[in-house]
């Protein structure tokens, strides 16, 4: 079990007289020091704060005389200004620890972590999961990570391992603040379950409804990409949440655009870099001049679709994307560490991000036409900051992090990805296991009161994917393989399986597997990290795929008493 953190600290400010006693005044501070050889008068200073008023105390001298105490040029000042920060700050006076720095006094109640057995579960297979994870940081496979598995709504494991920075040792933890990037896309879906509940708009409205100008999309010709072709259906709402809309994505920054819809999508995205598009408004009325990759409900294209339903919901609401996520799912669900800017109170926890040497050299290269150093408030490394095993740093962590408050990206991405330093929320695993154990229990929250209708969970959960209509199978890796619903993606985790999850390109996953009851949150910060199958180990790095180990793990008498509670 995670050690609870220790975060109260004492602030004192103790004055001890030679000979003196403390004694309280009548509410007035005074400064006098009488120049006599017998006595010396009273001294005051304010010593605590109570209800938002100083107490004012006085010192006085007894038992004989004090001589030369102190000079009354120094007395004079100390005490002025003593007292006048006591009367305007004693309240903003943040508690400090004897490094200086700020903590948090109020521990967060850890849950309680269940024998597995009890639920159904190996408790040995479960041991040799988080083994095989401490063996792969060790041999700096990984940085650092932290995963949460519930079985039936109780939590079964819970661990971190290795650190989130490889130059500090700082250790990561499950409440270690990780760019989720397009995992993002999975609360902005939740947002819109509520929307739908309230009844503020249907999935089958068309997105010209809220967006004019999608309503005169072209569509990129399948026999000639520098050609386009009308539209011969509208875009409707679902369809982004399927992505399902033929809107597209941006190209990879190992990747060159080689069609004038891949160039105005790489122009655009430039555009944000370099602070000219300003706000979510400005990026979707852009994106919406420029070509679909085919006719909207044809064919699933991973894309911006959700940054035009972040649009949507700023349009719906009549406020900004950060407020209706909060006002409607983070607030409820009490999940105050996911956030669009990390505060400076909290930077201290924000991991940086990894990736492999590739990246990083075209990502801080001048040269590149993806270089991150165009865009204002970047800075080059002076040197690679690396751990020898081909893991590279790409974005700081900390106060020197572009997700910091004040200097993260404007565009409130619902995709989740702008670059890999821009856009998307920033969460912690612990966060986003109070999201999953709400999507597990049907839209219930672990206070009792229900956030989604049951019914509206349901629906989002059904594969909308044809796989022979969309001609599945015919690329190398196509994670829309085994089925696509408006909150993820289906059978990812487990080819050939029903369960639901997403991820984020730092490897943030999250996973709902209902055929066996139980849910999960992985997070990382490595861009690169190889799939388990990929990894070259000394040990069993299969060990350490926890979907699988998860199904590996239910007890044989257990599997009846699962089938038996899913239909209850």
């Amino acid at each position: 079990m995670v050690a609870k953190r220790k975060a109260a600290t004492k602030l004192a400010m103790t004055v001890k007289p030679s000979k003196g006693s403390i004694k309280a005044s009548k509410g007035t501070v005074k400064n006098t020091v009488k120049k006599t050889k017998e006595d010396v008068g009273a001294l005051t200073t304010p010593l605590k704060a109570s209800k938002g008023t100083v107490r004012k105390t006085r010192l006085k001298a007894t038992k004989g005389t004090v001589k030369n105490i102190v000079e009354k040029s120094k007395v004079d000042v100390k005490v002025k200004n003593i007292v006048e920060k006591s009367k305007e700050d004693v309240r903003k006076t943040p508690l400090k620890s004897s490094k200086g720095t700020v903590k948090n006094i109020v521990q967060k109640k850890k849950e309680e972590i269940v024998d597995p057995r009890s639920v159904g579960m190996d408790p040995t297979k479960i041991k040799e999961y988080e083994d095989e994870m401490e063996m792969l940081v060790k041999e700096k496979k990984l940085p650092g990570c932290a995963s949460m598995v519930y079985r039936y709504g109780k939590l079964i494991q819970c661990r971190a391992w290795g650190h989130t920075d490889i130059e500090k040792s700082a250790p990561f933890d499950t409440d270690t603040l990780c760019r989720v990037i397009c995992a993002t896309k999975c609360v902005v879906s939740i947002c819109v379950m509520t929307l739908v509940d309230d009844g503020s708009f249907c999935l089958d409205d068309p997105v010209h409804k809220y967006i004019p100008a999608f309503k005169d999309s072209k569509v990129v010709s399948g026999k000639d990409a520098t050609k386009t072709i009308k539209l011969k259906e509208p875009i409707l709402v679902k369809h982004l949440l399927s992505h399902m809309s033929g809107i597209d994505y941006v190209i990879e920054p190992t990747e060159k655009a080689a069609t004038p819809q891949a160039k105005s999508l790489f122009k655009l995205q430039q555009a944000m870099h370099q602070g000219k598009v300003r706000n979510l408004q400005e990026f979707v009325d852009e994106l919406a001049t420029i070509p679909l990759s085919c006719q909207p409900g044809k064919k699933y294209t991973y894309s911006y679709s959700y940054d035009v339903l972040a649009r949507i919901i700023e349009i719906i609401c009549g406020k900004s994307l950060d407020k209706c996520l909060e006002e409607r799912v983070l607030q409820p669900l009490g999940m105050q560490d996911t956030m669009w800017g990390v505060p400076e109170a909290k930077c201290h926890r924000l991991s940086p991000l990894y990736a492999g040497p590739q990246k990083y050299k075209i990502l801080y290269s001048e040269s590149s036409a993806h270089s991150l150093l165009k865009g204002p408030g970047r800075k080059p490394y002076s040197k690679m900051v690396h751990n020898g095993k081909g893991m590279v740093e790409i974005e700081r962590g900390g106060k020197d992090s572009m997700y910091i408050k004040g200097r993260e990206c404007p565009i409130l991405s619902g995709g989740g990805y702008m670059g890999y330093d821009a856009g998307g929320l920033v969460s912690t695993v612990s966060d986003f296991a109070k999201m999953l154990k709400m999507m597990f229990s049907y839209g219930l929250m672990d206070n009792g009161k229900r956030l989604v209708q049951e019914s509206t969970v349901r629906t989002f959960e059904i594969n909308r994917l044809d796989n022979k209509s969309n001609g599945v199978g015919t690329d190398a890796w196509d994670y829309q393989a085994n089925g696509v619903c408006y909150i993820g993606n289906i059978g990812t985790f487990r080819e050939g399986h029903s369960e639901v999850g997403m991820g984020g390109a730092a490897n943030t996953f999250w996973n709902i597997d209902r055929e066996i009851g139980t849910a999960s949150v992985w997070f990382a910060q490595h861009l690169d990290f190889p799939e388990f199958t990929d990894l070259k180990s000394p040990h069993n790095p299969k060990k350490a795929n926890l979907w699988d180990v998860l199904h590996d793990a239910i007890i044989p008498e257990a599997k009846v008493g699962s089938t038996k509670r899913k239909r209850s």
